[in-house]
């Protein structure tokens, strides 16, 4: 028996249940912070690498290409599925709205799921599902069926009616949620942003010691108390002049060395979740260490390195799920365009332009093609600088 035969008969033993839930069990964090989604999105690191990567991502030009026989390619204008991924998935939404929405899912959920939507048999939409309201089981036979739940009714899907991106998985046939796993390195970062808050609305002074010389009734303790917060607490506070009467004493106590640390603890934990994402420090916002030279650097391998796998996910399971067998053996395929993250500055790129151009692998109309210009006659040539 083989580690794959038993993979499979140790999920027949589990009776074919529900792999898993999406979403977060129920419990705080040893941190003592509830992980949730509007909670994590309320991180800005967080916040951040899930924008940077659903942005970037969604923002690539998505067309289906046909391999020709000569080896050469084109775009697939004519197919429906090249306007529908390129420009319009479903009448609500555009493309980059759509692929946005699930590229956000599979940073919080790690699941994201679309309805494909036939009309006899032709796809002519695909509308988004929310990742919290879908089972996936695994039948007899290996057959996968999605349970989505809405609104009190309950609707059963077949794999080819849905569209199922998944993030990193353990098992192959769903993606590990990213709140659930990672959860308590966000609820240590809930935790540090909600002291730094309270920690600030002290105008950034730890509390101190009021003493009266008498001994004070109840409400004579709770109006001191809320007039001295009143009048000396928040930041908006900062430098007002105190006035103490009856002979009382102010006696504040010093700053902790866990005060102190506070604020490099939030930059670690920024750098924890970006490296979580694979983000790379700067585009976050962590400009320690950085420079120009080595920034320019990470600006490429975060296409090679973090967006490039991203890219390969989309297009194969695209490929996969809305191209039929025959569409794929006549050598039709989805691509992101991505050439436009690594372009460079004005100089740069016609530098490399006259260069590409008398190597004579680029033509004028080409390049007019790559900066957004309409074509020019003649300009098909290849290996001519200036028309020569």
């Amino acid at each position: 028996m083989g580690i794959f035969d038993l993979f499979r008969r140790n999920r027949a033993e589990r009776g074919f249940q529900k792999l898993q839930e999406i979403g977060l069990s129920e419990g705080a964090t040893k941190s003592g912070q509830f992980v949730t989604e509007s909670s994590c999105l309320a991180i800005p690191a967080v916040y951040a690498c899930t924008r940077i990567l659903a942005e970037s991502i969604s923002s690539m030009p998505l067309v289906l290409f046909r391999q020709l026989p000569n080896g050469d390619r084109t775009r697939a204008v004519e197919h429906p599925l090249n306007y529908i991924m390129h420009r319009k998935p479903n009448p609500l939404q555009t493309s980059l709205e759509f692929r946005e929405y699930l590229v956000a899912c599979i940073c919080l959920r790690g699941n994201a799921y679309g309805y494909i939507e036939r009309d006899h048999g032709e796809i002519i939409a695909v509308w988004p599902l929310h990742p919290t309201r879908m089972q996936v089981r695994l039948l007899e036979g290996n057959v996968l069926e999605y349970v989505y739940s809405d609104k009190g009714s309950t609707r059963r899907f077949s794999a080819d009616e849905i569209l199922h991106l998944k993030g990193l998985s353990t098992d192959g046939v769903i993606g590990l949620s990213p709140l659930s796993t990672l959860r308590e390195t966000f609820g240590s970062s809930q935790a540090l942003q909600e002291y730094s808050s309270k920690f600030f609305s002290n105008a950034a002074r730890p509390a101190g010691v009021l003493s009266h010389p008498a001994k004070l009734g109840d409400e004579a303790y709770n109006r001191l108390k809320k007039s001295w917060n009143k009048r000396h607490g928040g930041s908006e506070n900062t430098g007002s002049t105190v006035i103490l009467e009856e002979g009382m004493t102010w006696q504040s106590i010093s700053l902790t060395n866990e005060d102190a640390q506070m604020l490099e603890s939030r930059k670690f934990t920024l750098e924890e979740i970006a490296r979580c994402y694979r983000i790379p420090p700067h585009l976050v916002g962590h400009l320690d260490k950085m420079s120009y030279n080595n920034i320019e650097q990470l600006a490429s391998e975060f296409l090679t390195l973090t967006l490039t796998p991203w890219l390969c996910r989309f297009e194969q399971r695209l490929d996969a799920q809305l191209l039929t067998e025959q569409e794929r053996t006549e050598g039709y395929y989805f691509e992101h365009i991505s050439g436009g993250l690594l372009r460079g500055g004005t100089l740069q790129r016609y530098q490399a332009y006259e260069i590409a151009l008398r190597s004579g692998f680029l033509s004028r109309n080409e390049i007019r093609s790559l900066e957004g210009y309409n074509q020019v006659s003649g300009g098909d040539a290849l290996g001519q600088v200036g028309g020569t």
